[in-house]
């Protein structure tokens, strides 16, 4: 398994992220990092504090030595840096599978990346299956193998032919609208009429995770989860998130799985993709 964690200036959180990794049953897996830097490249606006990001870098150091590090010179932004991550792992590593994650999901089950490697079994040849992961949100349901509509797109496993075809139908167009500006003042009137164009709906988020998920109903995919919890989101504090955000939508309370890996999933595709195409498609 390799994994590329995508992270920025938050040395709490990733250590609480490194330390979930750390006590993880699947250890056969390799660590590339990806930090974005300290002056906007674009605006240069400074975007964060030299102190966080070599706390972080030295913190990645000390519980993974052997891990791939790459520091971006400026600050480029949140999709920029997705960006070089996916290339670089599909590309550059010629890899035809990849875990993504950011610097916000504890793994809180030493059993999740045993699960999504289970995962990559039981989907990597299924076209209609894109992504998957072991977050279920904030679901207080009990059933692990069931899987349902995810929520977020935390933690999750993807093939290269899937986000190959994700980039063809729409993704690549998203992205060259949004490179080479500052993210935090990226046009957002533009990428919801970009949405229109290809049929999306105007209320989907224009954050690089909103369009990530459009073109994946545009390329004939579903984006799945368990229902169960096997991680904890613990981004209290970010781009998206607040306190309040963060309480009001039940972070705070996340019932959490505990009884092992899980190697059996059932997928209802049909259920996943409606309620997915209502969500994005217009």
């Amino acid at each position: 398994m390799n994994i590329a964690l995508i992270s920025f200036d938050r040395p709490d959180y990733i250590e609480s992220v490194l330390k979930s990794l750390k006590n993880q049953t699947f250890q056969d897996f390799k660590l590339y990092w990806f930090n974005d830097g300290l002056i906007n490249k674009y605006s240069w606006r400074r975007a964060a504090d030299l102190v966080n990001v070599t706390k972080c870098c030295s913190l990645v150091k000390d519980y993974f030595p052997d891990s791939e590090i790459f520091l971006s010179e400026s600050n480029i932004g949140i999709a920029e840096n997705w960006r070089r991550a996916e290339v670089h792992m599909f590309y550059d590593l010629g890899l035809e599978e990849c875990v993504f994650m950011e610097d916000d999901l504890e793994l809180t089950s030493p059993y999740y990346l045993e699960t999504l490697n289970n995962m990559f079994d039981a989907f990597r040849d299924d076209e209609e299956i894109g992504m998957f992961s072991a977050f279920g949100e904030t679901t207080s349901v009990k059933t692990p193998g069931v899987m349902k509509n995810m929520g977020h797109l935390w933690a999750f496993g993807t093939t290269k032919k899937a986000w190959e075809k994700r980039q063809e139908v729409f993704y690549d167009d998203y992205y060259n609208f949004v490179k080479g500006t500052d993210f935090v003042f990226r046009d957002r009137d533009g990428i919801r009429n970009l949405y229109n164009k290809y049929g999306g709906k105007w209320q989907i988020a224009d954050s690089q995770d909103g369009a990530i998920c459009l073109a994946s109903m545009l390329a004939n995919q579903i984006h799945v989860s368990t229902e169960v919890n096997l991680a904890t989101y613990i981004g209290e504090i970010g781009m998206h998130f607040n306190k309040k955000t963060y309480n009001d939508m039940g972070f705070n309370k996340t019932p959490l799985y505990s009884k092992g890996a899980i190697k059996d999933f059932t997928v209802d595709k049909k259920k996943i993709r409606k309620i997915q195409e209502k969500e994005f498609l217009k």
